[in-house]
């Protein structure tokens, strides 16, 4: 719970800083490419939804029997681990609320693999990304522990679900 809290202060601070540092308030700015996005402070309206997705986030670290939807608030959840290596862990759940299925993939843990994995930061191509996309090889071969069932939660909770949006978190290797 502590860890929890912690990094929701710490994503708060950074978004505030970003968010202020960025362009001055009010002004246009693009963002990845999207003109449209205003830049400046977090809009108060967003900061449920960081927490939600910080605290998200942070789940992908506890204990399976404890994916709840009493402590996560999410319905339908499934958790899947890389159990030969535990490269990645990572869980699958829906928001009826926000009326969005989350992916939430867990952090780096404390061990040398997982470590290894985390920097290395060269970009490459996967087949599952469309056009030029890429992601950092570390987290691609971490996700690919985890590809096969978390697609497969996804694609049946788009069918149970239909018209929700697919929201992906997680932070430093999840992320």
């Amino acid at each position: 719970m502590y860890f929890s809290k912690a990094l929701t202060l710490a994503t708060f601070a950074a978004f505030g800083i970003a968010g202020s540092l960025a362009a001055p308030s009010g002004t246009i700015k693009p963002v990845n490419g999207d003109s449209s996005i205003l830049s400046g402070p977090v809009p108060a309206f967003t900061i449920p939804d960081l927490e939600a997705f910080t605290a998200y986030a942070g789940h992908a670290h506890d204990d399976p029997s404890d994916l709840t939807f009493a402590k996560t608030g999410l319905h339908d959840i499934q958790y899947f681990i890389d159990s030969q290596n535990n490269l990645e862990a990572a869980f699958v759940g829906v928001d009826k609320v926000r009326k969005t299925i989350v992916v939430s993939f867990r952090a780096t843990i404390h061990t040398l693999q997982d470590w290894l994995q985390d920097f290395d930061v060269t970009f490459t191509g996967a087949s599952f990304l469309p056009g030029n996309a890429q992601v950092s090889n570390g987290f691609l071969t971490c996700y690919q522990t985890v590809q096969t069932g978390v697609q497969g939660a996804v694609q049946h909770l788009v069918s149970a679900n239909p018209g929700y949006t697919i929201s992906f978190t997680g932070h430093s290797l999840g992320g």
